[in-house]
């Protein structure tokens, strides 16, 4: 195994673990990149915390927690904090080819919904469990683990990191400057 394979696999070994305490696929897709890729990030925990309430896209299932995870990697990753600039001269985001909108952002959310079909959570859930689930509804939330939705999302965890990796990684298994 090549240590690019390590990498990923490492990513996606600590997202399924954490995903598995937390029952949380955003903090679970989070956790398993930032713990392989920037383990001792004074920002770690704090990024973990925050992306909570992604979790199911905010347990409404809107955007899959999933993609809302990854998507705070990136940002972290690549962006910069452009709140203190005045809009029109910002630097143009992180782009990787080819590229429309933000860059790596759309790029990943690209491959995610052409995986997935969409970026919605109820959406990806006839994939995964069979039909779509109000998670906000505590009976039909409580169907959805009993269907093992939780273990099944594990499938979208591991994408989503794997895809991730695929987008950030050179060769050797080192992140990528855009």
């Amino acid at each position: 195994m090549t240590r690019r394979e390590e990498r990923i696999e490492g990513a996606v070994k600590k997202g399924l673990e954490a995903a598995r305490n937390s029952f949380n696929c955003a903090q679970g897709t989070l956790a398993g990149l930032m713990r392989e890729f920037l383990p001792d990030d004074p920002a770690l925990e704090t990024l973990i915390s925050a992306a909570y309430p992604f979790a199911s896209g905010g347990c409404r299932g809107d955007t899959c927690g999933c993609v809302s995870g990854a998507l705070i990697f990136l940002g972290y990753l690549y962006y910069k904090d452009d709140t203190k600039t005045p809009f029109g001269m910002l630097k143009q985001p992180a782009v990787t080819e080819p590229s429309r909108g933000y860059g790596i952002a759309t790029d990943y959310v690209d491959r995610f919904q052409a995986r997935w079909g969409d970026v919605l959570c109820r959406k990806v859930h006839p994939q995964i469990v069979g039909r779509e689930f109000d998670l906000a509804d505590h009976d039909d939330a409580m169907r959805f683990f009993m269907a093992g939705g939780n273990e099944k999302c594990g499938a979208v965890i591991g994408y989503a990191i794997r895809t991730v990796c695929d987008m950030i990684l050179d060769e050797d298994g080192n992140i990528k400057q855009l």
